[in-house]
């Protein structure tokens, strides 16, 4: 079983980074360098014809300036592949044991470095939560993050990035005795969030990390004293009607856990127009019914026509993100595994994936390898399904640190529906 399970987490590995690579850095290699050197050769050769004892120095500056380019270029494929753990590392983290929380998954035990501030254990819970938005940019990196802003950012440069508004948490309350969840909220750019919450533990070049300099403590800075970004992530689980849930596998020009399992709706809470003050309705239900268009490419008008249950969970901060604020949520729809593939435009006609960086998984159980942050997938085969053949295939694969968090809301969440046995299902 081990051989096994660490068989497919190598192919399925391999298989990720060869694709991205081949797609990515054999343009970059035919544009950037071969054809502008075969370009320069043949400028070299009508010159030789007429300056011919100039040819020879040509050639060796030539060759100066093109070693040069292609060893940037190798740089830039090796970054690749060890860019995430120079931002962020689970090894460097000494803080509270309070914050190392276990959990079950078909038996084995899980570990996660996780601060929950609200969490809601069951249908019954009745609870009521109140935004107050200032709608203001109220947000300044301090000054040591604004003096290295350039260099931070390009930690991300292997990845797509854009500078959009998004949703700060800049401080909560709670009070446990009426069950009201106060959330103080504003707005922040996306790429203060990149060079803060997503550069933890980058080396300055004073030799001193952003958490080393304003983390170090045993216990996360309360939000209001925080000086990260902490952008509000929105965490969804989403299964069907036929209790499949859908997994996205990460791609690899993502800003984060490249090449990872997330939940199935994993994304910031975007909000472009500042003029309109955010509402809970914002927080807890419209971003789910948008999110099922852009993040499982199910088509807007199928998507109006879905009955959704969706059910909060809670919110906590990640503590290997520097304290990111992410709220948790599970829905229900009420199609089957059939009607999605059918309706979504991550998928050919054939069930094939169209593009490896919108990969979504329709799985019917899960395993844990302990000690390892891996994530072993009993898979649908989609290509199979669409012909109505019922085919399981299995993929491994590390998952991020906000998707076991979405799990141990989750396992703690007791409902009365069939879901509720779902992480404890035994997979051959």
């Amino acid at each position: 079983m081990k051989i096994d399970i660490i068989k497919y987490f190598i192919l399925d590995y391999i298989r990720s980074w060869t694709s991205k690579i081949g797609r990515r850095f054999a343009y970059s290699l035919a544009f950037n360098y071969l054809i502008p050197t075969i370009g320069c050769l043949i400028v070299l050769f009508v010159i030789s014809i007429f300056h011919d004892h100039n040819f020879q120095n040509l050639i060796a500056i030539l060759a100066g300036i093109t070693f040069t380019r292609f060893s940037d270029y190798l740089k830039s494929i090796s970054s690749f592949f060890y860019e995430d753990s120079i931002k962020v590392n689970a090894d460097k983290l000494n803080y509270s044991s309070e914050y190392f929380i276990k959990f079950n998954i078909s038996g084995k035990k899980v570990q996660i470095i996780y601060d929950p501030l609200y969490l809601v254990r069951d249908l019954r819970s009745s609870y009521e939560m109140i935004v107050f938005d200032s709608q203001e940019f109220n947000y300044e990196p301090p000054s040591i993050i604004s003096y290295n802003f350039t260099k931070l950012l390009s930690l991300h440069k292997n990845e797509f990035i854009e500078n959009f508004n998004c949703i700060r948490l800049d401080d909560i309350d709670i009070d446990g005795v009426n069950n009201i969840v106060s959330l103080f909220v504003g707005r922040v750019r996306c790429f203060d969030h990149l060079v803060t919450n997503f550069a933890m533990d980058y080396k300055l070049d004073n030799g001193a990390s952003i958490r080393e300099i304003y983390e170090s403590g045993a216990h996360l800075s309360a939000l209001r004293d925080s000086k990260m970004a902490n952008q509000i992530g929105f965490n969804c689980l989403v299964f069907l009607s036929d209790d499949v849930l859908l997994i996205p596998h990460r791609g690899n020009n993502s800003s984060i856990s490249k090449n990872m399992f997330t939940s199935s709706i994993a994304m910031p809470y975007r909000f472009d127009d500042n003029q309109i003050a955010i509402n809970s309705d914002d927080l807890l239900i419209t971003n789910i019914k948008n999110a099922l268009i852009t993040r499982l490419g199910i088509e807007k008008n199928f998507a109006q026509t879905i009955k959704i249950r969706s059910v909060f969970l809670g919110l906590g901060r990640d503590v290997l993100w520097g304290g990111k604020p992410q709220m948790y949520f599970y829905a229900r729809l009420d199609i089957k595994s059939l009607d999605y593939l059918r309706h979504s435009s991550f998928f050919d006609s054939k069930g094939r994936i169209m593009d490896k960086d919108k990969r979504v998984l329709l799985v019917s159980g899960l395993n844990y390898i302990e000690n390892s942050g891996v994530l072993r997938l009993e898979c649908i085969d989609s290509h199979m399904l669409l012909h109505h053949t019922y085919r399981i295939t299995y993929i491994a694969a590390k998952a991020e640190c906000s998707f076991f968090n979405n799990l141990y809301h989750f396992s703690i969440f007791n409902s009365d529906d069939t879901l509720n046995n779902w992480l404890h299902k035994k997979l051959v």
